[in-house]
């Protein structure tokens, strides 16, 4: 079970709360998935940390050459 957010700028937002894990499962409000957050807006700024967000960690690769 996911829960879709909704903050502005974002198309498309999940919140991995009730996802099984060996141990049992995933708690709402603790693991968000999305896209970049260069795409927010003020309003989605405020909207994340009204959500409870406190810490970003991308997962996108750098272009090395």
């Amino acid at each position: 079970m996911t829960i879709h957010a909704k903050w502005e700028g974002f198309a498309n937002v999940r919140d991995l709360g009730g996802l099984p894990t060996p141990s049992g499962r995933t708690q709402p409000g603790v693991f968000v998935r999305s896209e970049h957050p260069s795409r927010l807006t003020t309003t989605g700024w405020r909207q994340l940390h009204e959500y409870g967000i406190r810490t970003i960690v991308s997962l996108e690769m750098a272009n090395i050459s």
